[in-house]
């Protein structure tokens, strides 16, 4: 299985941090979310070190960069519309995978039902692009803004995300008529202070009557059968 990351870096300079990183878990393929630095600058950092270079594979402009060790002939392009990007993975050994990246509004932006409906959406194109390649080994890994609790994440029509790989792995499930299927979001494991890293992803202390502090909205899911890395 590629060993992917994701990083939303907030347009600062953290070059020699991913690159460190990248290193550190041997990294297959980098995803970047607000990455201001230029290719240039990115690549010297990343390819400091031995092994397999990286290189950007930059067919459109999207706010979701990604940078891999793999050869060009690994990937194809699926879709992008600047806030969602999908690339299949091809590895020289292993399967396909179906690569969703995704940087989508966030809550300083839209409301709950913005960003419903923008899930629903990641969802419908993230189906044709199976439909496409004609595989459903599917990851989406991203900042996608929403909790893991969520009912964008977690409802029927949503990306229908569950806690327990065992209910991911089930058969698709009934609603209204229309067949579902699950996926499992391994990141419920970090939400709390008895998660092994901090009590979430990002902190924010709102005004508001209901304020959750730590959220964790940077995910990576998928599909039934797909090891996360």
């Amino acid at each position: 299985m590629a060993a992917l990351l994701f990083w939303n870096v907030g347009r600062s300079d953290v070059g020699s941090a991913v690159a460190e990183l990248c290193a550190e878990h041997d990294v297959d393929v980098l995803i970047l979310a607000e990455a201001a630095m230029a290719m240039v600058e990115v690549l010297h950092e990343l390819n400091r070190g031995s092994g397999a270079p990286f290189w950007e594979f930059r067919p459109v402009d999207s706010r979701v960069r990604l940078f891999t060790r793999y050869p060009s002939s690994c990937l194809q392009p699926v879709f992008d519309d600047g806030q969602v990007s999908i690339r299949n993975l091809r590895p020289p050994i292993g399967a396909e995978v179906l690569i969703v990246a995704a940087h989508l509004p966030s809550k300083l932006h839209s409301d709950d039902r913005d960003q419903y409906y923008r899930i629903r959406r990641l969802r419908e194109d993230l189906e044709a692009a199976e439909v496409r390649v004609g595989h459903r080994n599917s990851i989406v890994i991203g900042d996608l803004n929403v909790n893991p609790f969520e009912d964008a994440m977690i409802a029927a029509d949503g990306l229908h995300g569950v806690m327990d790989k065992e209910v991911a792995r089930r058969a698709p499930r009934a609603v209204n008529g229309r067949s579902w299927d699950f996926l499992y979001n391994p990141m419920w494991s970090r939400l709390g202070d008895e998660s092994k890293g901090p009590p979430g992803t990002f902190y924010y202390a709102r005004g508001d009557l209901v304020s959750y502090f730590w959220n964790t909205e940077v995910d990576p899911i998928g599909w039934t059968g797909i090891g996360m890395t």
